[in-house]
């Protein structure tokens, strides 16, 4: 957000800011003999302001740039020439052959199977970034605008030999905004428009059948190779196209008058989110084990198709009344009111091809499935149009001194669902958008590798039989979720320049969505789906459903800058809960949900929320150097002022998920007691005690769990991280109104190894061991010239 306006003056600045390998350390995982990756990385950019017709209208622009190519570490697990020799000699395909030249041969070893492979290839990345704003006063009320424009590359390199990842980015903004003040009363009108548009490839997808002519349609699977994967010990190249383009737009109106001792506020807020997608991949043919891929007995098959052509949006309103009451010297209210409505997607085809949201009315018992008949497209869910949120809060002060605080609160706030969300449930009702077959239904329809998606969709075509089928299914009461929002603090002053702090804050998550994935939906021993009428259901259930709870202590030590120092020193300590990781987020963004292991109890897979680190202690600290005293002239203006300043951040682990793979591929094995971390695992980099863990045992015809597993991640967390980050900087005044700042930051300054978390799958040669680390030391330098 750019807040920044011009002046009747003229005011700019320029600036540099350079990195490079030489000033960065070495992947501790990386061989000695490797040579350090080159890094060279450039920020820079400049900004300009001032008037366009004085006391009038007024500019402010800015533009900053970057280029990068930076070498980073990648690794996995791949094949050993003896296992790549088995594997050709029991898959004699072209396809096979093609599949497995994109990996390369192992320079780390693991077994006789499989190897690890560990380079540096390098990531390229350039953006130019541009910043407009401007502000008139029309009628005695003053009107700014602000546009924003981005287009950001990247390409990440991987271990295949032809898949880098490509993302071209697109970015444009325009926000508007109108204030006018008319005695006690102000008026407040805001507009917003946004569109981004995002295209990912990777190089692979464009990589088809030998023996066939290339696939003309950028975004159809067709004939493109697919990609094999045996659990827990390799698989060649995954590919996917991405073609995103999302808009959005918002209007605000609020007014405020002040009366006596009440400032009261009231206001409505329109919103649409809306844009098109389609994300198709190669065809994913997995096995369970390496007897399974020499055998060709795939324990599953999923077909990506991507989305159909179609654009939609999601509209939402909103109004609230607020009242900030002075009520004394000491206490001030905070009393407000909040209404929202949430309509129902729409989703409209923009080809010849259907597009639309299938939906069945909801079962009688959804363990049976017994589904009813199809809803009506423009209403896959009910809208939901009463959600009423009131909120309360007070700030006291305990002294005349004002040396005290207590403030506290407690509101409602709703959410509307995301767009993303339910854009991801699109589908052509006559052709899936996914379709995945587990064990039993792979080895009914003789599907094997390689199984191309043209030939997968033919198959599920046939045995539609030109019937309107589902690919997801939404429980239509779907409310919208919301949190009741918990708080009560303690400030106190200690002197002139100390400020303690000492929070507790709370948040209870209700109707969250809660997303079951169908294709775990069938008998455990014998793959048999409860209801077959439904036929091949890949995507997810999705309800509102899950909960959440967090609770934090959050305490704070800070100083003003005073006798040339300032810190602020913050401690958190955080417990939460929730079924699929406490998320809002859509299915292809959170991982959390991958882990519900049993189909019709998800609740037994509560657990800590995603990515919670119970304890995350952050400070920073800022020190000038004195000027020399009776300094005089270049020696004086050299020596002082210096600002060296760090922050550092510490936290503990996050809840680590170990998995079993199997038929339900959610599986989790059973905890079995004892320490699940080893206490010398800095030593042998074996972190996980594999002695506490046991699998659950599996039925021969799917190979699935017979049950869910006991490992819950409330069990065992990862490795924690600290780093401290330090910067020394000066501003050299070089006129009255032009000044030179330049500056050395060292990120991780002290080259603490931080490890990344260790593998989690029981199957892996590697599991429990930590294989890679993140965030070893960088350097920058910066200079920026004010004007």
């Amino acid at each position: 957000m750019i807040s920044r306006s011009g002046t009747n003056q003229y005011h700019g600045s320029a600036f540099e800011t350079y990195q490079s390998h030489v000033f960065s350390a070495r992947d501790p995982f990386m061989p000695g003999t490797a040579v350090k990756p080159k890094t060279v990385f450039n920020q820079f950019g400049g900004s300009l302001g001032g008037p366009i017709v004085r006391n009038r209208a007024m500019f402010f622009g800015a533009y900053e740039g970057y280029r990068e190519v930076a070498g980073l570490s990648v690794q996995g697990n791949v094949p050993t020439q003896a296992t790549r020799d088995r594997v050709l000699a029991a898959l004699p395909f072209p396809e096979t052959k093609i599949a497995l030249d994109q990996l390369p041969l192992p320079n780390e070893p693991i077994n006789n199977d499989i190897g690890r492979f560990r380079a540096s290839r390098d990531r390229e990345r350039h953006d130019n970034h541009v910043t407009a704003k401007s502000d008139v006063v029309i009628f005695n009320g003053n009107l700014s605008a602000t546009y924003t424009r981005m287009r950001p590359y990247t390409k990440n390199p991987s271990i295949y030999t032809t898949n880098n990842q490509r993302f071209l980015n697109t970015q444009d903004r325009i926000a508007t905004q109108y204030v006018l003040s008319r005695g006690s009363w102000v008026s407040e009108s805001r507009f917003g428009w946004n569109r981004s548009f995002l295209d990912r490839v990777q190089d692979f997808w464009y990589v088809s059948d030998p023996s066939k002519p290339a696939e003309p349609v950028k975004t159809k699977v067709g004939r493109r190779i697919p990609l094999l994967t045996v659990s827990g010990l390799f698989s060649t190249v995954s590919a996917e196209i991405l073609e995103l383009k999302g808009r959005s737009w918002s209007a605000d109106q609020k007014l405020s008058r002040i009366m006596g001792t009440h400032n009261v506020k009231l206001g409505f807020r329109w919103y649409r989110q809306g844009g098109s997608k389609t994300n198709p991949q190669n065809p994913n043919v997995s096995f369970l084990n390496l007897n399974d891929l020499l055998a060709n007995i795939p324990n599953s098959i999923l077909l990506n198709n991507g989305k159909p052509p179609h654009d939609g949006h999601l509209d939402e309103f909103g109004g609230f009344i607020q009242d900030d009451w002075r009520v004394n010297k000491s206490l001030v209210l905070n009393l407000g009111l909040r209404y929202d409505n949430y309509l129902v997607v729409r989703i409209e085809p923009t080809t010849s091809t259907p597009a639309e949201i299938v939906n069945l009315e909801p079962p009688t018992d959804l363990r049976k499935m017994d589904f009813g008949g199809f809803r009506d497209p423009k209403k896959p869910y009910d809208p939901d149009h009463f959600n009423v949120g009131p909120r309360a809060g007070f700030a006291w002060t305990l002294s005349e001194k004002s040396q005290t605080v207590v403030r506290g609160g407690t509101g409602v706030l709703f959410s509307p669902h995301l767009f993303a969300t339910l854009q991801n449930l699109v589908s052509d009702p006559f052709g899936a958008a996914d379709v995945q077959w587990n064990r039993t239904e792979a080895a009914a329809r003789n599907l094997k590798w390689p199984a191309y998606g043209e030939d997968l969709r033919n198959i599920y075509l046939q045995e539609a039989g030109g019937k309107k089928f589902v690919y997801a299914l939404i429980n239509p009461h779907l409310p919208n979720p919301y949190t009741v929002q918990s708080l009560i603090s303690f400030e106190r002053a200690l002197g002139s320049a100390l400020m303690a702090e000492v929070d507790y804050v709370r948040t209870d998550g209700r109707d969250f969505p809660l997303h079951r994935p169908l294709a775990n939906a069938f008998d455990r021993q014998t793959g048999a789906r409860p209801n077959p009428a439904l036929g091949t259901l890949s995507s997810y259930y999705l309800s509102s459903e899950q909960t959440m709870v967090y609770n934090a202590l959050q305490t704070s030590l800070r100083r003003r800058f005073s006798h040339n120092l300032a810190f602020d020193i913050h401690y958190t300590l955080r417990k939460g809960w929730a079924d699929q990781g406490g998320g809002l987020s859509s299915p292809f963004v959170n991982g959390d949900i991958f882990f519900t292991q049993d189909f019709w109890d998800p609740k037994f897979d509560r657990g800590p929320l995603s990515q919670e680190a119970r304890h995350n202690v952050s400070g920073n600290v800022i020190y000038q150097i004195p000027s020399v005293k009776e300094g005089h002239g270049m020696l004086s203006k050299v020596l002082g002022g210096w600002q060296i300043s760090s922050i550092v951040n510490v936290r503990s682990g996050v809840p680590l998920r170990v998995t079993q793979p199997s038929g339900i591929s959610q599986s989790r094995p059973d905890y079995v007691g004892g320490d699940t971390v080893l206490p010398n695992w800095r030593d042998t980099l074996l972190y996980v005690n594999r002695a506490a863990f046991a699998l659950v045992p599996t039925y021969p015809v799917t190979n699935a769990t017979v049950r869910p597993g006991t490992a819950n991640p409330s069990l065992i967390y990862g490795p924690g991280r600290w780093t401290a980050d330090i910067s020394l900087g000066k501003v050299f005044r070089l006129s009255e109104s032009a000044s030179l700042q330049i500056r050395a930051d060292a990120f991780n300054a002290f080259n603490h190894v931080n490890y990344a978390n260790p593998v989690t799958s029981t199957n892996s040669p590697d599991f429990g061991r930590l294989t890679s680390a993140t965030g070893w030391r960088t350097g920058q330098m910066n200079a920026r010239l004010t004007f």
